[in-house]
């Protein structure tokens, strides 16, 4: 079972796995390939320096880009 971060539902399937370069290609001149292992402390999508935040979300979440904003907008302030 997994939790999907934007509804917070559990599901038992396989979640679709989005990181902050994924979300907005701008934010950085990282490849999305790269942004896995990156390491860019002063970066807002960082987790504690080490690679870029991403998160799971179910087939409509994914879909629904406010959702997608709202979870990363929110790790972004909680990260400052």
């Amino acid at each position: 079972m997994s939790a999907c971060d934007g509804c917070q539902r559990l599901f038992e399937g396989p979640l679709t796995t989005v990181n902050a370069k994924g979300w907005k290609p701008s934010i950085c001149n990282v490849s999305v390939e790269a942004s896995r292992d990156c390491s860019r402390s002063r970066c807002e999508f960082s987790v504690e320096g080490e690679c870029c935040v991403e998160f799971n979300f179910c087939d409509a979440c994914v879909k629904d880009r406010k959702r997608l904003d709202r979870s990363f907008k929110y790790f972004a302030q909680m990260n400052l």
